[in-house]
């Protein structure tokens, strides 16, 4: 069996991310699979949600004896706005979705929608998993739960007493579960529908929901 290696994602890993996303995470993610999303539609969304956790130096590379990038975890910081002041969203490199990729932003957005009304009060700083993946060939090894778990020192010293995150795929889903997270909101795909009532996503592994989890974060060292 491979070694695993565990290190958290520097600014020099953005190029290896960016590929291991346009390979076994765009083939088998839900959401993708769901609009058959190809690589040249999916390049810009990709590129912003790794410069969204690339800079928080919490997110997470698990890589093989060949140094190949196997897992990853992209994460960041959400903090609760104060009075009427709103959350905006980083887009740096100013970059243009695919139409795709919009789709797959408006149901994430709708699902967001309202989250720090969802949230208990005294929960200011959240720790946010956007993106939590594990390679095909090393699934059933227990890495979805060092993605989850590894680093939560560092996450707790940045001040987030809380995990939230968007699962989008039955994995997923079946993951965040096991591990004692809490459904704040869930969009049902045949609810979620374009302009003209038709469904947006059939997803060809049987998803039939997007779930917004939460979860405390333990006072455990990890």
């Amino acid at each position: 069996m491979d070694s695993i290696t565990t290190s958290f994602a520097a600014e020099a890993d953005r190029e290896a991310i960016l590929h291991f996303m346009l390979g076994d995470f765009l083939e088998n993610e839900s959401l993708n699979g769901a609009l058959d999303l190809k690589k040249e539609e999916s390049r810009s969304l990709f590129i912003y949600l790794i410069q969204k956790g690339v800079k928080s130096g919490t997110s997470l590379l698990l890589k093989n004896g060949q140094g190949s990038i196997i897992g990853l975890r992209l994460s960041s910081f959400l903090d609760r706005p104060n009075g009427e002041e709103k959350e905006e969203e980083e887009n740096d490199e100013n970059l243009e979705f695919d139409h795709k990729a919009v789709l797959i932003d408006g149901l994430l957005q709708k699902l967001e929608d309202g989250r720090w009304d969802r949230i208990p009060s005294e929960v200011n700083r959240l720790f946010y998993v956007i993106v939590i993946s594990v390679q095909s060939h090393y699934t059933r090894r227990g890495l979805g739960k060092v993605l989850l778990e590894y680093g939560m020192d560092k996450v707790r010293e940045a001040g987030a007493t809380a995990i939230l995150s968007e699962a989008t795929a039955m994995k997923s889903q079946a993951l965040f579960a096991k591990h004692g997270y809490s459904i704040l909101n869930e969009i049902r795909h045949e609810d979620h529908v374009d302009k003209e009532g038709k469904r947006i996503f059939n997803c060809p592994d049987g998803t039939n929901s997007a779930q917004l989890v939460f979860k405390y974060i333990n006072n455990e060292s990890n």
